[in-house]
């Protein structure tokens, strides 16, 4: 069922993010870019792949750094997208056990 997974959970309310595009070249991977500049690269769809990274970060254990380490393991993470509060991007996050 997926109890042996470490898990992350990150909320974000939805806001205007005037150095979106500056975030996300330094800190998107070039997937979550993509997909970012598909929604139409507005703060919305910024906030939702912002809260799917730290979400995957926290469950790898990395907390809100961002470290090469942390790069190579997104991977390792599965992420969901969660409609739980109008007004907010959520995301959870399950680490794959190693």
């Amino acid at each position: 069922m997926g109890y042996d997974r470490e898990i992350g959970v990150d909320v974000e309310r939805l806001r205007e993010i005037p150095e979106a595009s500056d975030l996300a070249a330094r800190h998107l991977s070039s997937v979550e870019r993509a997909r970012w500049l598909a929604e139409g690269a507005g703060a919305e769809a910024f906030l939702r792949a912002w809260t799917r990274l730290e979400a995957s970060l926290k469950a790898l254990g990395f907390g809100l750094t961002i470290a090469e380490g942390a790069r190579a393991s997104l991977d390792d993470v599965e992420v969901l997208n969660l409609d739980l509060l109008p007004g907010h991007a959520v995301a959870l996050a399950r680490a794959f056990p190693r």
